[in-house]
């Protein structure tokens, strides 16, 4: 009996310094309801999920407005939809198409993402419509969509190069000259110019002045697509329901475009 107590006394000691952190680690309990899916990539130079000031204020509104508190998981974008559609969460991100509304129930849409072009500036080419992408390598996520247009080009009109690396790795690989063009979801206000300055920055050459930049967008967008969240069909719609009550009031006292036009 002693030692049973002794036992129990360190287990609870350990238990009782163990960090915050640790503890929330452990906990592996998946709760739907409150769980949001990211796509996304961990690398070497990204170890954990970040946001940028955009979503991460957006997030924090709904938790104040819906008195809850959500837990945020990344993984790479089929892995995001595949956990979606099983019902472990709700997908943040996504684009409507005819393939995914039937795997799907979408809440009211949240914003719009601009899908552009990055290139090698001393590469660049017209772009006006799918068609001017004859022939190309394009890079993309597996699982990622830049419009109906763009969706229906894979393999038809472009060869698709699939990366499962963060931004990091599609700039490298355009740099390696891997790709013809890469596609870039602008999800926040200048965040192309924000991307381009700091890879810029990154691939100029030490030492010299970099006088032209070896990066470019293409001025013609892809596409401006609007974003939703997302869980499977089978699963309980009521936190999507409750979202969508947020957003219309949200977007009818104006607090969306304040939220999504402030950085």
């Amino acid at each position: 009996m002693k030692r049973y107590i002794r036992l129990l006394t360190i287990s609870l000691l350990i238990g009782s310094l163990m960090p915050a952190s640790a503890s929330k680690l452990q906990d592996t309990t998946v709760r739907p309801q409150t769980t949001i899916l990211i796509g996304g990539q961990i690398s070497q130079s990204k170890k954990a999920l970040t946001l940028n000031k955009t979503t991460a204020s957006f997030i924090d509104y709904l938790e104040k407005e819906l008195n809850t508190k959500f837990t945020l998981k990344q993984y790479p974008w089929l892995r995001a939809m595949d956990a979606a559609e099983r019902g472990e969460g709700m997908i943040f991100g996504i684009y409507k198409n005819k393939e995914r509304e039937q795997k799907f129930i979408f809440s009211e849409p949240i914003f719009a993402d601009t899908i552009w072009l990055v290139t090698l500036c001393d590469k660049q080419f017209r772009f006006n419509n799918i068609s001017d992408l004859q022939g190309k390598t394009i890079g993309l996520q597996p699982g990622s969509s830049g419009g109906a247009d763009f969706d229906r080009g894979i393999h038809s009109v472009f060869k698709p190069e699939y990366t499962t690396t963060d931004l990091t790795g599609s700039f490298l690989r355009l740099y390696q000259e891997r790709m013809d063009a890469f596609i870039f979801y602008e999800d926040y206000p200048r965040g192309i110019e924000f991307a381009l300055a700091r890879f810029n920055r990154q691939y100029a050459v030490k030492g010299t002045e970099q006088s032209q930049p070896i990066f470019c967008k293409i001025e013609q967008p892809v596409t401006k697509i609007d974003n939703y969240f997302a869980i499977g069909r089978k699963a309980d719609p009521s936190m999507i329901q409750k979202i969508n009550q947020v957003l219309l009031r949200a977007k009818k006292n104006g607090d969306l475009d304040k939220i999504f036009k402030r950085y």
